[in-house]
């Protein structure tokens, strides 16, 4: 951010044209931290970061929150608790992790993907009113222990949710 005549300018642009990539890249990270950031728009915020975040506590790296309560790196959500790795989540939200777009009553949700009311389900696309479901699509009506949109009972559900998780462990190794 200094000024230069025109022809230094000239010059020290030819000499920054022939150095290291990597030493350009050094320099320009050490000159950023001198520079003060615009950052930390907040009200009513304690022990947070982010940016246009209002009445969080514990927030860590959150944007464009409200209500948020011990929680990390959300986008655009509110009422949101014990959560992490979410965006475009509202209202009770509470022990999810990676969740998009959906929100509305999801509670120990999992990898989901627009769904709403959903409580302690994995892998959903586009489900609502579904608890206790595993890897379904399309739910739009109050179901239970589905696996694949199929409803089994409580007892069958766990054993073959416990039997598919560990095939996918298994697989992932």
């Amino acid at each position: 951010n200094k000024q230069y005549a025109k022809e230094d300018y000239e010059k020290l642009v030819e000499e920054k044209l022939h150095e290291n990539h990597e030493n350009l890249m050094n320099e320009f990270i050490e000159f950023n931290k001198t520079i003060p950031k615009k950052y930390q728009n907040q009200l009513n915020c304690e022990k947070s970061s982010g940016d246009f975040i209002q009445n969080c506590k514990n927030a860590e790296m959150c944007f464009d929150v409200f209500n948020v309560q011990d929680s990390k790196y959300l986008v655009e959500c509110e009422d949101v608790k014990d959560s992490m790795d979410m965006n475009m989540q509202d209202k009770n939200i509470q022990l999810c992790y990676e969740m998009s777009c959906g929100g509305d009553g999801n509670y120990m949700s999992k990898f989901c993907f627009v769904s709403c009311l959903c409580p302690e389900s994995e892998y959903l696309f586009s489900c609502f009113y579904a608890t206790d479901c595993f890897g379904c699509d399309g739910i739009h009506t109050k179901k239970k222990n589905c696996i694949l949109n199929k409803q089994y009972s409580e007892a069958e559900y766990q054993d073959l949710k416990g039997k598919i998780i560990e095939q996918m462990i298994k697989d992932f190794q």
